[in-house]
């Protein structure tokens, strides 16, 4: 029991206690004697606390089988007790104190004898009731006091993340109209571009188509967080990049090295928005365009059960090779994401990146 380990643990402390209570206790009631019989001796009053003192203590076990919940157990040794103690004090007042030469009962009363005992006893079991509850609420008050400081540290925590979840929506909205405020210069943009197509086509029809290719990938890409389930046709894709590989023929016209061949038909297959456009984004940035001997490849094949695109390319000499690193992995790792959302396990995204080729290879297993 907690309890007797405290008490095991303090015990020169309490046997300290306990001895200072009883000397007091003996010396007042020897004091109040005094005062109705002034015969009554030092040892005489020893001798009539000594059978409460076992009361007390008898009372004390009991209360300790009883927080052990052997309640049954508890009120059965102090009835057994008080029962036994009684008769104890009959002969020890009546038999082994006048042995000594004490007289403390002279009335051969046993009704007032056994009234004045019980009540004795009683006062005992309140005393060691006494001393039994006030360490548990002692106890019980640094439990509550504990339980309290637990509960503010709770709170606490609890107004933090709440601060913090506040902060995260201040940031989220701060963010969401950040991109409000951004979305103004891709739409002014966009409008230009429309503008400058349109007066264009007065000089150059390939010009003024290659804008409004432009014009269409940019209102693509600037809509694409808003297609249903975060998924758009492959064929769509594929126009998309079609649009942009004729825009980068211009900078080729003579030897525009760039070779996409389709098969297959694209039916149901789907796929996250700007994926295709972002796998060939570093090909048009710093991929070999105009070598015929070695040109882009770029094979698009629809199955029953799958899609397979696979884009190839020389590499041109970079002079920061780590933008070009960090620009690419950026891109593979929104890719690949996105991927995962959409379809979990159903896709493989290969890449092999060698000091003078990258190709990277797409297949969606399970198109929707």
């Amino acid at each position: 029991m907690q309890v007797t380990r405290t008490l095991h643990a303090n015990w020169p402390v309490v046997v300290a206690i306990h001895v200072i209570a009883w000397i007091l206790y003996g010396g007042l009631l020897n004091l109040t004697h005094r005062l109705v019989a002034p015969v009554v001796t030092i040892s005489g009053t020893i001798a009539s606390t000594i059978p409460y003192m076992i009361a007390f203590y008898v009372s004390l076990i009991c209360f300790y089988w009883l927080r052990a919940k052997n309640w049954l157990l508890g009120v059965l040794v102090f009835l057994l007790a008080f029962a036994i103690l009684l008769v104890i004090a009959y002969l020890y007042y009546y038999w082994l104190t006048p042995k000594g030469g004490i007289i403390l009962y002279s009335s051969k009363d046993l009704g007032l004898f056994f009234s004045q005992a019980i009540w004795g006893f009683i006062y005992m079991f309140g005393a060691a009731a006494i001393n039994y509850i006030i360490p548990l609420l002692i106890k019980r008050e640094r439990q509550l006091q504990v339980a309290e400081k637990e509960s503010l540290q709770k709170k606490l925590e609890i107004a933090e993340l709440r601060e913090e979840e506040l902060k995260n929506q201040k940031e989220k909205l701060r963010v969401e109209n950040a991109f409000i405020r951004a979305q103004i210069n891709p739409h002014f943009l966009h409008n230009t571009l429309a503008a400058f197509s349109a007066d264009a086509e007065l000089y150059s029809k390939s010009l003024s188509n290659n804008i409004k290719d432009l014009a269409i990938i940019l209102e693509y890409a600037m809509k694409s967080a808003d297609f249903e389930n975060d998924k758009v046709p492959v064929a769509k894709e594929l126009k998309l990049l079609e649009r942009l590989i004729n825009i980068h023929r211009l900078r080729y016209p003579d030897n525009f090295s760039v070779k996409l061949t389709v098969q297959g038909r694209p039916g149901l297959h789907r796929m996250p928005p700007m994926t295709l456009l972002t796998l060939v984004e570093n090909v048009f940035k710093y991929g070999k365009l105009n070598d015929p001997d070695d040109p882009v490849i770029i094979d698009v094949i629809f199955h029953p059960a799958s899609f397979e695109f696979s884009c190839s390319n020389a590499k041109v000499a970079v002079r920061n090779k780590d933008s070009l690193y960090t620009s690419n992995q950026i891109g593979i790792k929104n890719i690949k994401f996105r991927l995962e959302s959409a379809f979990n396990d159903g896709y493989s995204l290969k890449i092999k990146d060698s000091e003078t080729h990258y190709q990277v290879t797409l297949t969606i297993l399970n198109p929707d």
